[in-house]
């Protein structure tokens, strides 16, 4: 018997940050699709010890929530554990302590659920990394924006600094 690939999830966009501010996707959310995911390769923060997160948008883009978000990453480093949350947030902290250094790069999956609904939008995720100690690290994502206002972009940014990296936008009907 021979391997298929699945073909659930449609690529609909491509991002390849070299030192950018952030990375939108904006104008791809529409009833078209009921999940998205998105794959990260190789993310590199320009600064050390920072944060990656990410905010929703209503307006495609011209605006980005501040307000609303709830999330948590519970995470394993080699020989420790532990979780980060919180209840009410500016935005979805994706995972923090990333190491600035190519050696040490970021990749993630993270599955997005009730976007262009009047329901919270929630994310769900996986991250493996080597943090700034040089420790390997894995994180599960978890998020939601409480609003009720179709969430129709989002945006990724580090705390502080810049990005490099593969950023991979997929449509799909099934999980």
């Amino acid at each position: 018997m021979s391997y298929k690939p699945r073909k659930d999830y449609s690529l609909l966009s491509t991002q390849n940050a070299s030192s950018a501010s952030s990375v939108s996707f904006t104008s791809l959310i529409s009833s078209n699709f009921s999940v998205y995911k998105i794959l990260v390769n190789n993310l590199v923060h320009v600064t050390d010890n920072t944060n990656l997160l990410l905010t929703f948008s209503t307006d495609n883009g011209s605006t980005y929530l501040s307000a609303n978000y709830k999330w948590s990453n519970g995470w394993q480093a080699t020989g420790v554990s532990g979780s980060n949350q919180s209840a009410s947030d500016s935005s979805i902290r994706i995972y923090d302590s990333a190491s600035n250094t190519t050696a040490n790069a970021n990749n993630l999956i993270l599955y997005f659920f009730n976007l262009n609904t009047t329901l919270p939008a929630q994310i769900f995720g996986d991250n493996v990394q080597y943090n700034r100690l040089g420790g390997l690290a894995s994180y599960k994502i978890y998020g939601i924006n409480t609003g009720t206002t179709a969430v129709n972009a989002i945006k990724f940014t580090s705390s502080s600094g810049n990005l490099t990296g593969d950023f991979y936008f997929y449509g799909s009907n099934v999980f």
